[in-house]
């Protein structure tokens, strides 16, 4: 039974096969995107341009959905392209039912598996934010279509303040706990739209895509550290019930002014939060006049003696 629509008829017959079918790829994938499906059957019609590209934007527009080629052949070299770009099986058109409810089931288990893994690898226990690693591959992927964006791109670096003091006071359990209070209220300070992710510590970076050119960076920073400071009440590790305030210190960087990759961004952001630290200002944006002063007094401080290691290099 080599025929598509035969062999879709014998599918959805089957009693414990809930499927749905779509002529149009765009509605398909409007539908898949928008609700949830175990799994997601992509029929390229033999053709490898088409079947790789239908599991690529199946795969974009449905993460939590195994996806599953039919293909005439799946022995082609589609079948190997599909593996690759996520599908996790290949069958041929003509498949029983009762073969494809097996092998879906799983592809299903296969596949949840593997996103729980790749969930874990990206997310920070602590918190249940995205960790660095996520962090990264986001930063990367916005500065790609950062310079021919219409829209700017900020990252704030945002610390938190006496932390060592506070884990010295509390115990860890204190700390984290004033951890998971500072992640939980930077996730709703910002857009729906923005990455909090904890960097490592008590660092937490909030990353900004598609902001407006003429956005008061300075001024949301305040907004979010104003958000962030609260008192929590904490048990010391003497026994004791305390109150601990919990303030944050924030280093703005905004592409491409003070950096165009990532590296350069968070270095940028890192140097303008310790300068709101030092400062006792709590808030500082890279690149602005306050803040370049700092970095030439910086420069001043550190180029005689680099200078003199390379003169003596030089004239030896």
């Amino acid at each position: 039974m080599g025929n598509l629509d035969a062999t879709r008829q014998d599918w959805m017959s089957h009693p414990l096969i809930d499927l749905r079918a779509f002529w149009g790829s765009s509605d398909g994938l409007a539908v898949v995107a928008a609700e949830h499906y175990d799994a997601v059957v992509v029929h390229g019609g033999g053709s490898r341009t088409l079947g790789l590209a239908m599991v690529t934007a199946v795969r974009r527009a449905a993460p939590s959905s195994a996806v599953i080629l039919m293909a005439p052949d799946p022995t082609s070299a589609l079948t190997t392209d599909a593996l690759r770009a996520g599908a996790q099986e290949c069958l041929p058109v003509g498949t029983p039912a009762d073969a494809f409810f097996a092998i879906a089931q799983r592809c299903v288990v296969r596949h949840g598996e593997r996103r729980r893994l790749e969930l874990d690898a990206r997310t920070d226990p602590l918190t249940g934010l995205p960790n660095r690693h996520a962090l990264n591959l986001a930063l990367v992927d916005a500065l790609k279509l950062a310079p021919s964006s219409e829209l700017g791109l900020a990252i704030a670096l945002v610390d938190v303040d006496h932390f060592k003091r506070i884990n010295d006071t509390f115990g860890h359990a204190g700390g984290d706990r004033v951890l998971r209070h500072v992640a939980t209220t930077l996730r709703a300070s910002v857009r729906h739209t923005d990455l909090i992710a904890r960097l490592g510590g008590d660092e937490f970076v909030c990353l900004c895509a598609h902001l407006p050119l003429s956005a008061p960076l300075s001024d949301m920073a305040k907004a979010v550290r104003t958000s962030v400071a609260s008192a929590l009440s904490l048990t010391s590790l003497r026994g004791a019930r305390e109150t601990v305030h919990v303030s944050v210190s924030i280093g703005v960087a905004s592409y491409p002014l003070a950096g165009t990759t990532a590296a350069q961004l968070l270095a940028a952001a890192d140097r303008a939060m310790y300068a709101a630290k030092t400062s006792g200002d709590g808030v500082r944006v890279a690149g602005t006049p306050i803040d370049l002063t700092a970095r030439r007094r910086t420069r001043e401080l550190e180029i005689p003696a680099h200078f003199n290691k390379q003169s003596v290099a030089e004239v030896g």
